[in-house]
This record gives structure tokens, C-alpha cells and sequence, in this order.
């Protein structure tokens, strides 16, 4: 099965084709005689044979398009109700950055005739900073069920738990529209309002250090007047039935703009593991296998939003969203540990929590937008307030039997409350110069407050419910980050372009325990943290990109918390209050030759976090959980991604091989050997003519030990099916997930005195049914953009 899916992957890979990289940048800022913003498209065409050389989408006046020109072109502006605009890109501006500066539009005063512009731009392209955009419209993507499908499917990016990391950078930041978010704020994202997700593997100062990588959310705008309603059901066939409808709302005028959007998920959801551990004790050496059967029921998961914009002039806008989530769980959670020692079973301990979860969350954001020169030069001002709650009432019978004979019975009632509160406002200014430079400065200030408590009562015997001060606790930790930032960019000659910047925060951290009545945190630390790319263009086809970046990884809210959270009675997870943040430098060299990339950097880490598992004292084989920092880690990764574009079969292939070893200096952390990893995706769709598309996704994860812990190797296979009708108003997709049903998760660790393994299987096979179906009120326009993404329109076919 393994050397089926390679095969498949490297016979997608060798369609090879592509393009050249982007040097010639073209912006301009359009309006109409009344001042008011336009919406369009602006297209490079060849002056021989107005063939399209590249196109893209703007809103609210301001366009930059980026190719490189191999000589004359014409600039094409478009925008509805308007005469279009052509304006000649001469010899000499080749290789340059041209401002254009205002364009004014003219009404229309003919009709014209229709013209159709079918798009056949890749699911994945690069973006404008280094990164990869991933379209999400008009793909089997868009037939996910959450955000978290989506991110599963993206290239580079892996998930684990409530953990998204970036191949060969670690952990990333969420980020919606540019600004940051949580990841209990994902769960209140609509699919169906999603436009495109962005991946930013080096990101520049403006931002956040925190996290390793960048990944960016954008949503879907609404730029066409009148109203446009869209319905989706979704019907997922797996273990248990999974029904997930959704709505869309969109209605605008010329300065007003309205969105709304609800989605429900209703069905059950399971995972099945396994860990097995041996902890080595003063009393010899005990084995546990503990098998964890988790079939949980959402009863209710919904999420809704609602946003509104205006737009005072061509150069001033405001808008407004909420946006919130209710998530109702009833607990179906099954245990069995076997305890042994020598080879013979001594105790059993079976558990059952059939509890209750809820989830809230409810975010506010106010943005402003603004353009104050003709350059195009624009201001950026936004401000976010969320507050997330989980309420737990877990109930949870336990068993303990020794030599098959019960011995022990209770029950715990597990009550646990978490909020997290988090409200931050942000300014950003990009200066634009005649020369090409452009300054970005900005500044932000962040506060959280992440409060939790718990309290664990036991009964047995059918006694009565008496607390159990060990398990419970309350902790409150506050952060408030100030920072600044500052980047330019701009051109050496008219082979180097620069990109230089620094961003400086100030962190202030404080945990109090209400249990112990002390504060067991508080800290205050600056940390500058410097960036730089340079990006030499040698000739049309080779070009070479050398970056710096320096991060910090903060350890987590609940990762700092001193207090025993309860799984059983013989599983503990405990905070750690003196871990320290993770400090990164790294440096990547990347060489490109027309599309096809090839890049190898280096990252050092000091004070790496990892989870490591430790011999616990509430009876034998017992352990605890807990973060430590390490001393320092060495991580060497290379990459190789070639796009491809046929008329019939796009194409995005990417393949890194990852290399990771710990150093610390304590006994028990001494590495063994080192297996770096290969990471394989393919994204493949085939046009079928107009009858429908095929979308074959490949997804690989080789065997890895970093010299602590190993991954065995995992991979996935998934094919979906389009079909559009009713001039594309309706949709229809089949989805095959992990059809060869080989996602399987495995691995092994051994830190100090315990060692212990895992196998897990998720619910990764399903059969899904999709219905889109789109209808309202859109006024006419004088061409229609079919299958298309709104940002990046490259390689379209014209056709009049």
C-alpha cells in the first residue's frame, strides 16, 4: 500500500511545467468620476496577439500585479458598469516597480458584448512574501466540515490534536484576515466563507514572533452588487452518520456591504487508541496498556457570524463583524488499563465518562482602512475582542480488579470551567515611495486571560460526592504583550529586491493558584526579533532567495499551570510554571529555476518544550505528564515543490526531508539514534471537458526519531468529484477520504525511566455528499469569472 501511494506521488510529479518568477510589479489605485471605490480585474495581455499573460482581483480601488515580463505588455483594467481601460507597459519598465498612481474610470457608454473568462489557476500558488496560498473555492476543500479537514489537506501543514505545525518550522499562528485568533476562535469560522488559506513559512515583522510559522485565513469578499444566498448541505458516511448543513448570506450596494453565515454539525465523531508504558520503580519494572475507546455525540456544534461594511469615499472604509460558536458534547469515553509486572497481569482498572461539554465563544472586531496618497500609500487600524468558555461535568465510573476480581468501585464527578478572554488592537502603515521602497510600521498591544478551574469529587459504595482536594484547582494566568514593528522594502539595481525589518515585544506574564493562594508566575521579558530577505533574479529563468528569521514559542496557558489534571487513577497531567519560552534562529537559502523551488535552511533552538512522561506516586505504573524544556535543538530541512499546468491537469507537488536532534546534557535525556523524515504531498486535478472534475490528494509522512521520540510512518490518500450546473449556481461533490484506509498513527518514546508506545486510529474513512446551491439578485455585468479564485488569477484562458 505504501509503494502504491509513492508510486502515485511520483507519477504526478513528473508533468513538470511552469512559469516564470514574478519581478515586474505594476499598482495603481482606481476610482470613478464621483470618487467612489471600484471593484475589478486588471490583466496583463501580450500587445501581439492579446493573449493573457496573468490577471488578478482588486477591491476597494488598490491593484499590484507581479510577473516577469519578458518585454512590452498591455495593461487591461476592468470594473463593472466602466469602459475598460488598456494602458501600454513599455520596454523600459521591465523589471521595475511602475506606479501608476489614480486611474479614473469612464461610464460605460455602449453596450458590450459578454465575455467569459474561464480560470484555470492551480489550487496552489506562491504568494507575494514567499508563502503558499491554497484556494479553497471551487475545490474538494471547500466540501470540508470544519477548518481543522481543511488545514489536514494543505500542503506542508500537519494536525494533531488542537496542534497545526508547518513541515520543517513547528507550530504555527492562526490568523484570520491578517489578524491573529486563537484556536478555540476556529470552531466560529463558516467553511463555506473561506476564500483561500495562506502558509507563511519565514514571516515578516508585522507578525506576531509567537510560533514558528503563519497561517492565514482569508475569507471570501463580496464584490458584486444585489444579494446572492447560498445553501449547502453536507452528508458525511463513516462509523456514524455526520450531517452538516450551512448558510451564506450576501447583499451589497455601492458603499454598504452585509454578510451572514450559520453552520451546523450534528453526529458522532470517534478516535481509538492505545499507549502502552513501562516505568521502571524502586519495585521493579511495571507495564500498563491502556486502551481508550472515545465515540463522543455532538448533540449541537454551531457556529454563525455576521459582519457589515461602509465605505465613506474611494479612500475610507470601516467594517464590523461578530462572530460565535455553540458546541454541545454528550461523553462516551471507554478505558481499560491493564496493569502488569514480570509478564503476569496484577490489576485492571476500566473506566467509563458518559459527562457533558459545552463550548462558547463569542468575537467582536471593528476594522478601518484607509488609502492618504495617490502611491496607494494606506493605513490599517483593528481592534478584537473574544472571550471562549468550556464547561465540563464529567461523570466517570471506576473499576479496579486484580487477578479478575473487583476490588475497587467508584465514581468521579469531574466539574471543569476554562475561559479565555483575549482583546487586542493593532495599527499597521505602509508608506509607498516613487523610488519603489515601501516602509511598513506598526504597533499592537495584546491581553489574555486565561482562567481555569476544576473540582474533582469521588463517591463509592453509593456514598455521597466528597471533594478531592488533589484534583482540584483554580489558576488564573494573565499576559499583556505591547509591540512595535518596523519592515522596508525595496530594489538594488534591477536584479535584487530586499526585504529588512525587526519587531520588538515587551511580554508581561503573571499565574496565580488559587488552591495555594501564591502567584507562581510572574515575569517580565524584550525580546527583538530581527528578519531579512534578499532575493537575486540572475535572468529569466534562475533566481535566488537567502532569508533570515528569529521566533519565540510561548508555552501554553494550561502548560504552566502547577495543578494535577485528572485522567484516571493512574494517568495525571501536571503544568509546569517555570517553563521557559522557546527561543528560534534560523536561515533558508532558496534556489528557483522558472516555478520549480529547491530550498535547505537551518534552525538552532534554545530551550525547546516537550511533553515527557515521568513515573507518578499514586500507586504502581502510575505516571505524570508534564512539559520540560530541553537545552537546545539542531533542525536541517530541505524542500523541493514543482507546480504543473496543462490545459487538462493542474498540478502542485511538494516533497521536504526534515532532520532533528535534541542536545541536553542530563542523563535522562540523552539521544539515541537520529531518522530524519520525508514528508511527500500531491495535490492532482484532472478537467474531465465540461463534465465534471477529479481532485487526487497524496499525503505522506515518513518515519522519524529525533533521538527521543519517534513517528512511525503514516499516509493518506483522497479523490474527490465536481460537477457544475445551472451556470455554475449549482455544485455537486463526491469526497473518498483516506481511501485506502491506511491512516494509522504510531510511535514510541523513552525519556529517563519510562518508555512507552502509541497506535491510534481517527476518523479519517468517510464518504461525503456535498450540495452547493447558489441563487439572488446579482446586477449584470459585462463579463462573468467562472471557476475562479478572487485574488491570483494566473494562467487564464480568454475566450470572446
Amino acid at each position: 500500500m505504501k509503494k502504491k501511494s509513492l508510486f502515485l506521488f511520483f507519477f504526478f510529479f513528473l508533468f513538470s511545467f511552469s512559469t516564470l518568477y514574478s519581478q515586474t510589479t505594476i499598482k495603481g489605485f482606481v476610482k470613478d468620476h464621483e470618487d467612489s471605490l471600484l471593484f475589478g480585474n486588471v490583466l496583463l495581455l501580450s500587445p501581439v496577439d492579446s493573449s493573457l499573460i496573468k490577471g488578478a482581483y482588486y477591491e476597494f480601488g488598490t491593484f499590484s500585479i507581479t510577473n516577469d515580463l519578458k518585454g512590452p505588455a498591455l495593461l487591461k483594467i476592468t470594473s463593472w458598469d466602466f469602459e475598460d481601460l488598456y494602458i501600454p507597459i513599455l520596454a523600459n519598465q521591465i523589471g521595475t516597480i511602475i506606479e501608476l498612481g489614480e486611474i479614473k474610470m469612464a461610464p460605460l457608454s455602449t453596450e458590450l458584448g459578454t465575455v467569459t473568462v474561464t480560470a484555470s489557476i492551480p489550487i496552489i500558488e506562491k504568494s507575494p512574501e514567499g508563502g503558499l496560498v491554497v484556494n479553497v473555492e471551487k475545490t474538494i476543500l471547500g466540501s470540508s466540515t470544519s477548518l481543522l479537514e481543511i488545514f489536514s489537506k494543505l500542503p506542508s501543514v500537519t494536525v494533531n490534536g488542537n496542534i497545526v505545525s508547518v513541515v520543517g518550522r513547528g507550530e504555527a499562528l492562526l490568523y484570520l484576515d491578517g489578524k491573529r485568533i486563537t484556536f478555540e476562535q476556529l470552531g466560529a469560522i463558516s467553511v463555506p466563507s473561506v476564500q483561500k488559506v495562506e502558509i507563511i513559512s519565514n514571516p515578516s515583522a508585522k507578525y506576531d514572533a509567537e510560533g514558528r510559522a503563519i497561517i492565514n485565513i482569508k475569507l471570501l469578499p463580496n464584490p458584486r452588487k444585489g444579494f446572492e444566498i447560498s445553501i449547502i448541505q453536507n452528508a458525511t458516511f463513516a462509523r456514524h452518520f455526520l450531517y452538516a448543513p450551512a448558510l451564506t448570506v450576501n447583499y451589497r450596494n455601492r458603499k454598504f456591504s452585509l454578510k451572514a453565515n450559520y453552520s451546523l454539525s450534528l453526529g458522532k465523531d470517534w478516535t481509538d487508541g492505545t499507549v502502552t508504558r513501562d516505568v521502571e520503580t524502586a519495585n521493579g519494572t511495571f507495564s500498563s496498556s491502556k486502551n481508550e475507546l472515545n465515540n463522543n455525540k455532538s448533540v449541537y456544534v454551531g457556529n454563525h457570524s455576521i459582519g457589515a461594511g461602509y465605505q465613506f469615499n474611494q479612500n475610507h472604509g470601516i467594517s464590523f463583524e461578530y462572530s460565535g460558536l455553540y458546541n454541545l458534547y454528550d461523553l462516551d469515553i471507554l478505558g481499560d488499563n491493564v496493569i502488569s509486572t514480570l509478564g503476569t497481569d496484577i490489576s485492571n482498572l476500566k473506566t467509563n465518562n458518559y459527562g457533558k461539554s459545552t463550548d462558547s465563544n463569542n468575537s467582536y472586531s471593528l476594522n478601518y482602512n484607509g488609502v492618504f496618497d495617490t502611491l496607494g500609500s494606506s493605513i490599517f487600524f483593528g481592534a478584537m475582542s473574544s472571550d471562549f468558555t468550556n464547561n465540563l461535568n464529567g461523570l466517570i465510573d471506576e473499576r479496579i480488579f486484580e487477578n479478575g476480581t473487583l476490588i475497587s468501585e467508584a465514581t468521579r464527578n469531574n466539574r471543569g470551567f476554562n475561559n479565555i478572554a483575549l482583546n487586542t488592537a493593532q495599527i499597521d502603515i505602509s508608506k509607498n515611495f516613487r523610488n519603489g521602497m515601501v516602509l511598513e510600521f506598526g504597533a499592537k498591544y495584546g491581553d489574555a486571560r486565561n482562567q481555569s478551574k476544576i473540582d474533582l469529587y469521588s463517591k463509592s459504595n453509593g456514598g455521597e460526592f466528597i471533594l478531592d482536594s488533589l484534583y482540584s484547582n483554580e489558576f488564573t494566568y494573565k499576559e499583556k504583550i505591547p509591540a512595535v514593528y518596523a519592515q522596508l522594502k525595496g530594489t538594488i539595481g534591477k536584479k535584487i529586491n530586499y526585504s529588512i525589518g525587526a519587531r520588538s515585544e515587551y511580554s508581561m506574564v503573571s499565574g496565580f493558584s488559587s488552591i495555594l493562594n501564591e502567584t507562581v508566575l510572574d515575569t517580565n521579558y524584550l525580546n527583538v526579533f530581527p528578519n531579512a530577505v534578499f532575493n537575486f533574479k540572475q535572468n529569466d529563468n534562475w533566481s535566488y532567495k537567502l532569508s533570515y528569521t528569529s521566533r519565540i514559542s510561548r508555552p501554553k496557558y494550561q502548560d504552566l499551570d502547577p495543578f494535577l489534571w485528572y485522567q484516571d487513577s493512574l494517568t495525571s497531567i501536571q503544568g509546569n510554571p517555570f517553563i521557559k519560552p522557546e527561543l528560534i534562529h534560523g536561515g533558508e537559502l532558496a534556489v528557483q529555476r522558472k516555478e520549480i523551488s529547491l530550498t535547505g535552511g537551518y534552525f538552532y533552538s534554545v530551550n525547546p518544550a516537550r511533553f515527557v512522561i515521568f513515573p507518578g506516586n499514586t500507586g504502581n505504573g502510575s505516571v505524570i505528564m508534564k512539559r520540560v524544556n530541553l537545552e537546545a535543538k539542531h533542525s536541517f530541512v530541505t524542500t523541493l515543490s514543482i507546480p504543473i499546468d496543462h490545459k487538462f491537469y493542474t498540478s502542485y507537488n511538494y516533497v521536504s526531508l526534515e532532520f532533528n536532534k535534541f542536545v541536553d546534557s542530563r542523563p535522562e535525556y540523552q539521544v539515541g539514534a537520529i531518522v530524519p523524515q520525508l514528508y511527500v504531498y500531491s495535490y492532482n486535478q484532472f478537467k474531465i471537458k465540461n463534465w465534471f472534475n477529479i481532485e487526487v490528494i497524496i499525503d505522506y509522512e515518513g518515519a522519524n526519531n529525533d533521538g527521543l521520540f519517534q513517528n512511525d510512518h503514516r499516509y493518506s490518500l483522497s479523490a474527490g468529484l465536481s460537477k457544475y450546473l445551472l451556470d455554475g449556481n449549482l455544485t455537486l461533490r463526491f469526497l473518498a477520504n483516506d481511501a485506502l484506509r491506511s491512516y494509522h498513527l504510531t510511535g514510541s518514546s523513552r525519556v529517563g525511566q519510562v518508555s512507552s508506545t502509541y497506535d491510534a486510529r481517527v476518523n479519517s474513512v468517510f464518504y461525503r455528499f456535498s450540495i452547493i446551491y447558489s441563487f439572488g439578485k446579482l446586477k449584470e455585468i459585462n463579463y462573468n469569472i467562472q471557476n475562479t479564485s478572487t485574488d491570483e488569477l494566473d494562467r487564464l484562458k480568454l475566450k470572446q
